[in-house]
């Protein structure tokens, strides 16, 4: 196997790298508690896109390819009062790499399989004495890992210790007219109830909101609302998530796709009847509304329940009501599957604690159904 991989666009598949990080599989389903480490070339070290990243979680990897000059170096600055940490990829030589960028990152990653070995010992001792971490890459034998630590190495990667694997996943994208509305509304000042509208009227915009807002809170949380996602995110970084997805294929007209109507609908019927069953509950209503979109993204994107719910990081209330029918919202989701023509058990004990008439249900289902995604 060539221990490498092929890239021909630098700066094209770092942003599809942060896209698919923050939206597509969310931070925590990608790296799980580690840390990430995400190539950069000299195009994206000034990109906006990098600042959707969570500097806790991300170390930029400056490719080896990136001429270094007072640019670069100014870039680097930049990033670091960002928070984040910086490493340069495929060190062979120490002669190459001015003193100055050794004081502004903190590992560099020696390529053992092209570094000449009676000088690796001095390379080593330039990284630490520069304050340097040193990761060794491309290690792929009991020996060389044996030999490497012997020279002081703090960190290895390579084939002995794991093999790559690939992340796969259906792409769904947000559509071009939803994804350029928003950015219309986002350019207006908008106020956050209007942002909340444009998110909630796009399934997958929504999903991958959650996932995004969800990357920088704990897992297991309580529920948090669309607005409060929208709010953690923060307008700035919203625009910059909307841009980004732009630049994925969004072809989809989402009008024109009858799966994600079914799911927008079954979204806006837990969320009416929700908000008949306790009036006085937003957070209820939202909650609803979530519990309907996730309870059937996972089949617009092509994974289980638990997979998409993983990735999400959605309250336990809506975890359990999604695969166990439990709770109010539970009840909820079984009123609304009944609705749709699903066999749906416990229904008429559900339906007893919603405490709606069916003739009620009928009409808010009827609007639910009727009602546009395009706004």
């Amino acid at each position: 196997d060539i221990n490498a991989a092929v890239v021909t666009d630098d700066h094209a598949a770092t942003e599809q790298v942060i896209l698919n990080a923050i939206a597509q599989f969310g931070v925590a389903g990608a790296l799980g508690s580690q840390r990430g480490y995400v190539n950069i070339g000299r195009e994206t070290l000034g990109s906006d896109s990098l600042m959707l990243l969570d500097p806790k979680r991300f170390t930029l990897e400056i490719l080896e390819n990136v001429v270094i000059d007072e640019e670069v170096e100014r870039e680097c600055v930049r990033l670091r009062r960002a928070g984040f940490q910086l490493a340069l990829d495929d060190v062979i030589s120490v002669d190459r790499v001015p003193a100055r960028i050794l004081e502004l990152v903190d590992v560099v990653k020696i390529d053992l399989r092209s570094v000449v070995m009676e000088d690796l010992p001095a390379l080593i001792r330039a990284a630490h004495a520069a304050g340097c971490l040193v990761l060794a890459e491309k290690v792929e034998t009991k020996e060389e890992h044996r030999q490497i630590l012997a020279l002081g190495a703090d960190l290895f990667q390579g084939y002995f210790f794991a093999r790559p694997e690939i992340l796969s996943q259906s792409q769904v994208s947000a559509s071009r007219t939803a994804l350029l509305k928003l950015n219309n509304v986002l350019a207006r000042d908008p106020s956050l109830a209007a942002l909340e509208l444009e998110v909630k009227r796009n399934p997958v915009l929504l999903a991958q909101l959650m996932k995004f807002a969800g990357s920088a809170g704990a897992a297991g949380r309580g529920d948090m609302t669309v607005a409060q996602a929208i709010s953690r995110v923060g307008t700035r970084q919203l625009a910059r998530l909307a841009q980004l997805l732009l630049f994925a294929d969004g072809a989809l007209q989402l009008e024109d796709d009858p799966l994600l109507q079914m799911v927008y609908a079954r979204a806006r019927f837990m969320e009416r009847i929700a908000a008949e069953f306790r009036a006085d509950d937003d957070d209820l209503a939202d909650a609803a509304f979530q519990t309907g979109i996730f309870s059937l993204m996972h089949v617009v994107t092509g994974q289980t329940s638990q997979q998409l719910l993983g990735q999400v990081g959605t309250s336990e209330r809506i975890k359990a009501a999604i695969l166990y029918f439990e709770g109010e919202l539970g009840d909820l989701l079984t009123v609304a599957e009944l609705m749709e023509g699903f066999h749906a058990e416990e229904s008429a004990r559900a339906l007893a604690r919603c405490g709606i008439g069916m003739g009620r249900l009928t009409a808010l289902f009827a609007e639910s159904a009727g009602e546009s995604l395009s706004g």
